[in-house]
This record gives C-alpha cells, structure tokens and sequence, in this order.
C-alpha cells in the first residue's frame, strides 16, 4: 500500500499542475477575448464616426499616437509620419472638407491579434471614390487610466 501511495500522490499533483495549466490558460483566453471585444467595439464607432464625419473621430487617438500615412501617387509612394496630437488636429482640420468630396472608407477581411494589452486590427479599407483596395492597420490599448481604448498606431494607404 505504501508503494501505490507515491505514485497516486505524483499522479494527484500531476494533475493538480494540470488543472492549474488549464485555469491559466482558460484566464488567458478570457482576457484575450475581453480586449479583442475591446479593440472591436473601437473599431465600430471609429467606422461610425468616420461615416458620419464626425470630428469627435479624433478622439479615438491617443496624443503620443504613431501615424503612417503611405501616400501613392502617380505610382509613386510616399511616407508621412505624424504624431497623435498633431493628426487629431488634421482630422479635425479636413474631415468637413473629405465630406464635400465624398470621400469615405468601407472596411473588409478584418482581423485582431492580440500583442501583450493591444490588439492589432488589419483590415482592407476600400477607399472611396477611387474604389482602391489598400491595406489598414490599427494597434489599439486601454489608456493610461484604463477608462477608454485608443488608437496607438495607424497605418495606411492614402491613394491620391
């Protein structure tokens, strides 16, 4: 009897480590599909806002935000950096002047991976009236506060 004792007690705490594993591994999960609720509940009032052009949209960014704007023209690529601050300024600058020209974006083949406490959302904006297809990537995270999600990062493709 003494013999068996040993190895049920191995065997016990092998699947009490187990056990444990799977309940990290369950919170794991959980918070991953908490945060990507997150970055998608962000993403859907980003499109709403930018549908509407609503100014507020600049909201959604965080002031030390990084900002990449690929432009093409004339097949021609170009890269622009832009801080939070300063783009939120932009938008707020030529989002009327996008509405009198009908410019507007449409989002297809979305995904969010989730890195550390952001999420990355790339997406295939199709971007109107042109009707170009180009890639569109957002890193978005809780704030400092955790009150709100942000957009950190953005980067697109602005056809021209």
């Amino acid at each position: 009897m003494t013999i068996l004792r040993a190895p049920l007690a191995l065997l016990f705490a092998a699947a009490l480590l187990a056990g444990c594993a799977t309940l990290d591994e369950a919170a794991l999960i959980e918070r991953e599909t908490a945060r990507v609720e997150e970055a998608r509940e962000l993403f859907e009032r980003f499109i709403i806002l930018g549908n509407h052009y609503d100014t507020t949209i600049a909201n959604l960014y965080a002031e030390e935000a990084e900002i990449v704007m690929i432009e093409r023209k004339r097949g021609q690529l170009r890269k622009v950096e832009v801080v939070g601050a300063d783009f939120k300024a932009l938008v707020r600058r030529t989002l009327p002047r996008a509405e009198r020209r009908g410019v507007h974006s449409s989002y297809s083949d979305v995904t969010f991976r989730v890195r550390g406490d952001r999420v990355r959302i790339d997406a295939i904006r199709t971007a109107m009236p042109h009707g170009l297809k180009v890639p569109h990537i957002l890193v978005v995270g809780p704030s400092e506060t955790g009150e709100e999600w942000l957009i950190y990062q953005e980067v697109s493709v602005t056809p021209l």
